[in-house]
């Protein structure tokens, strides 16, 4: 069987833009991922292209939106970049992977924004191919080629927070 194979993964973002004009816990982004063939995703890397500061962003959730399964946490963004791992655990529904047919949301606890700023905004992008690691579900060391039905960044909504 062909490593890399071509896949058939899309990735879309399904969250409109939006302004908060509250903190606490907050959804940032919302991402449907088809396929043909079953995917399992190892590692979804966003960056924060916004002007929101990354220490008033905690408890980063990557959230199945279906089954509200939690299935990564990020405690804070490094470098303005939230970076979800998944580990196989067999224990858990999909093995704890993110699959294709799903969609999942970013779910986050928004502190009180800098003051001084205007209306901060939060933008989610996945910036490049490399920021997905993703792979045949039924065969984890066939790495998936992704980039057939899918043009980075991925741009995600704004969020403006005031």
């Amino acid at each position: 069987l062909p490593n890399p194979f071509n896949s058939t993964l899309k990735i879309e973002g399904t969250f409109q833009s939006r302004i908060y004009n509250t903190y606490g816990n907050k959804i940032l982004n919302e991402i449907k991922f088809t396929a043909d063939e079953k995917i399992g995703i190892t590692k979804i890397k966003f960056k924060n292209t916004g002007t929101f500061l990354q220490t008033n962003l905690v408890n980063l959730q990557l959230i199945n939106s279906k089954t509200d399964r939690v299935v990564s946490v990020v405690d804070t963004p490094v470098d303005n970049a939230i970076e979800f791992k998944m580990t196989i655990d067999v224990t858990k529904p999909d093995n704890g992977l993110v699959v294709s047919g799903e969609t999942y949301y970013i779910y986050a606890y928004i502190l009180t924004p800098n003051i001084g700023q205007l209306k901060p905004k939060i933008q989610l992008d996945i910036e490049s191919v490399s920021d997905i690691s993703a792979f045949d579900y039924n065969d984890l060391t066939r790495v998936a080629d992704i980039t057939k039905n899918n043009v980075f960044p991925i741009v995600g909504p704004i969020i403006t927070v005031w």
